[in-house]
């Protein structure tokens, strides 16, 4: 139950941030589009190896990630100023976490005022390490540990950053709770209601989204920010899931893994999947697969609700 209203009091924080017509980012196919206020569609970045987009206040210029030509979880964050479309590398990674090189980096978002990058250092499929890199030093300050996070722009905890983190009791049992933290890193203690307003998410009415409205023909389009974040080892299934490694055709010589967003209903059906990384042939093969996928019920959700889960996908040669 714990896990359940953390969970909800993040998705009602993002809803109150995301309300009112503004333009929105989000990736298609590898490339990063923008969406204007009347629905035009703007094509920023080419290169099919882009994703988890961000915009920054002024609304000038996008902030993603694009993943390197021979190793998918090998990621950059580079930048790209929207009025005239010129890219810029802004940090090439990695981040060295406990003697450990991550190179794959997410989420990031840009503090010009600090002059610092925040970026989750995927350690692995689900969680991570948010860091904020200053751009100047290419020093890493360690934040947290967090599966997605937020940066408050208004109201009284205007410049905290906001994690969703994943405890353990005492009893092992695993719970999830919204946590406040300063950009310096100090530790301010669980989020609730009673401590925030919750209009105080992303920047004044230009809010942040990296959900595609274009999603499949046969999906039901989300048009507002209504899911909740699920870790995938937290879905069940008794049927053919994410978990089962598929086949690796003869023609592709490097048979790798591929990282999916899928969007599922609470009832456990696959709504639409995303393609976040991964050999194109292969992508072809796991979007397609993961069509057919089918999770055990997630109980305590409306039914209008939208579980996001990020699922890694694996490969192996049939001799």
């Amino acid at each position: 139950m714990m896990k359940l209203l953390g969970r909800l009091l993040l998705v009602q924080f993002c809803a109150a941030a995301c309300a009112g017509d503004s333009p929105r980012v989000f990736e298609s196919g590898g490339r990063i589009l923008l969406q204007s206020p009347d629905a035009k569609t703007q094509e920023l970045t080419a290169s099919g190896r882009d994703f988890d987009p961000s915009i920054t206040c002024d609304g000038l210029k996008v902030l993603f990630v694009r993943s390197d030509r021979d190793d998918p979880f090998k990621t950059s964050v580079y930048q790209v100023d929207v009025p005239t479309r010129t890219e810029k590398l802004v940090f090439a990674g990695p981040i060295t976490l406990n003697k450990i090189r991550v190179h794959y980096l997410t989420s990031p978002e840009l503090d010009e005022e600090r002059g610092d990058l925040y970026v989750i250092a995927q350690t692995s499929v689900n969680t991570g390490t948010l860091c904020a890199v200053n751009l100047k030093t290419l020093s890493v300050r360690v934040i947290g540990d967090t599966a997605t996070y937020q940066i408050l722009r208004k109201g009284e905890y205007s410049g905290k950053l906001l994690l969703f983190q994943r405890k353990i009791a005492i009893d092992g049992s695993k719970y999830h709770v919204n946590w406040l933290y300063s950009k310096a890193g100090a530790d301010l203690g669980i989020a609730g209601p009673e401590t925030m307003d919750s209009s105080s998410l992303n920047c004044p009415d230009r809010p942040l989204s990296n959900s595609s409205p274009e999603l499949s023909t046969t999906a039901q389009p989300i048009s507002k920010p209504d899911y909740i974040t699920i870790p995938s080892d937290e879905l069940k299934s008794s049927g053919k899931n994410h978990s089962e490694p598929l086949t690796c055709p003869n023609s592709v010589e490097r048979c790798g893994p591929v990282d999916l967003l899928l969007y599922l209903s609470g009832d456990g059906t696959v709504r639409d999947v995303k393609l976040l990384s991964g050999h194109p042939a292969l992508a072809e093969i796991a979007l397609s697969e993961a069509r057919r996928w089918k999770y055990d019920p997630i109980a305590g959700l409306r039914i209008s609700m939208i579980v996001q889960s990020r699922v890694r996908v694996f490969f192996k040669r049939i001799d």
